[in-house]
């Protein structure tokens, strides 16, 4: 390009490593593309809650199924959606079943009755019931290997459900046979995952606590809680966990202000952790989500951007998200990685997704070129009389 003062410019075009899917094109602000959570069923389907109170449903290539309506609908018609409240986590379990945890408005379960169709059963908090669901803010959902479901309340503690022979379930939680759960430390919850040896790791503003699966009655449970400990460099550097992720090789802490804690090993029921911090490379110490690719790389959604963590040498290479739509930071929720690898990652305006396979990082040098060298600002011409000037001394 030729420019009046400043010469020949040369403009260089590339494919964007990372694509923005926007659900409403009218208005990157509006709330419907504020998307707090995000799940895959087993139909390679996408839901999505979003900020405007919504619960979407798109295909794999991002188009729109329906949203889901009060009378268990997915529809295309915006007037008849909404009222389910602000989804936090949505989840599919091993019935095919959806899951929904709202904040503020408890939790949801639609059984599927068609291809667009489901029964919505709803629960809620009621503080004349005992053996009810423990707060309204559901932060997360979990099923583990013995088809329990579990449910994480952000201030409520944690939860269980039983349920009987007609059908209807029951809340075990502080309230009534969880009784050595630490709620003084742990009432909220934001994160439930399960190892290979079938522990349960709950994620906690009061840190991190584990506990076998395989009790008998609730009361038995021994609760094993890990917590950052000023003078110990091998705990948790902060209680503030936003994900307890196991990858394929080991278990990560992902927390808000102290990075990524990684568990090295469990020494007499002490846990050990390594933590990486934005001194050893990292875009923030603020994490909100991790998952892993097909390579075993853990990509971190920070709060400066994307990360991706090469788990063998400890490295990390940073990723600053730039669109043509401005200041779009990721939001706190679960990462999903679809059955061709690509990984799906909620923002505050759109659904940001991209193939690991496809981000590298450019291993063009360019040439060093001198251009100019000036003296008082005035350029030196080599052979040319009177350059450079001689300004004296003195």
């Amino acid at each position: 390009m030729c420019t009046s003062f400043w010469g020949l410019e040369r403009f260089s075009f590339y494919n964007p490593h990372f694509q923005l899917f926007t659900p409403d094109l009218s208005d990157p602000e509006l709330p419907e593309n504020d998307i707090r959570s995000i799940a895959l069923d087993s139909r390679g389907r996408l839901w999505a809650g979003n900020k405007d109170d919504e619960v979407c449903v798109y295909d794999s290539l991002f188009r729109l199924i329906g949203k889901l309506d009060v009378q268990g609908n997915l529809t295309l018609q915006p007037s008849k959606a909404g009222q389910l409240g602000r989804a936090y986590f949505i989840m599919e379990d091993s019935q095919q079943n959806i899951w929904i945890g709202t904040k503020g408005n408890g939790l949801i379960c639609a059984t599927p009755l068609g291809d667009k169709k489901y029964a919505l059963k709803r629960f809620r908090f009621d503080a004349r019931d005992m053996y009810g669901l423990s707060h309204n803010d559901v932060y997360n959902i979990f099923e583990d290997s013995k088809h329990r479901i579990w449910v994480a309340t952000y201030g409520g503690g944690l939860n269980y459900m039983l349920s009987d022979e007609n059908g209807e379930y029951q809340f075990i939680n502080y309230r009534n046979n969880l009784k050595n759960y630490p709620m003084r430390d742990c009432a909220r919850v934001r994160s439930i995952s399960e190892d290979s040896d079938g522990n349960i790791w709950v994620g906690t503003t009061g840190g991190i606590i584990m506990f076998a699966s395989d009790f008998t009655l609730p009361e038995e449970i021994s609760f094993n809680r890990f917590s950052s400990v000023i003078s110990d460099s091998l705990s948790l550097k902060s209680n503030d966990i936003h994900h307890v992720y196991f990858t394929s090789t080991g278990m990560y802490a992902v927390t808000f202000g102290d990075g990524l804690s990684k568990l090295i090993k469990m020494d007499n029921g002490k846990a050990i952790f390594k933590t990486y911090l934005m001194k050893d490379g990292m875009p923030s110490d603020i994490v909100f989500s991790a998952i892993e690719d097909g390579k075993k790389n853990l990509w971190l959604a920070t709060e400066n951007g994307l990360s991706k963590f090469d788990i063998a040498t400890e490295q990390f290479e940073n990723y600053p998200l730039k669109f043509q739509v401005s200041d779009v930071l990721f939001n706190e929720g679960i990462a999903v990685r679809n059955s061709n690898g690509e990984i799906i990652i909620n923002t505050n305006k759109e659904l940001c997704h991209f193939h690991p396979d496809s981000v590298s990082k450019s291993k063009f040098i360019p040439r060093i070129v001198l251009t100019d060298l000036r003296i008082g600002n005035e350029s030196l011409r080599p052979g040319v009389e009177g350059s450079p000037p001689d300004y004296g001394v003195g």
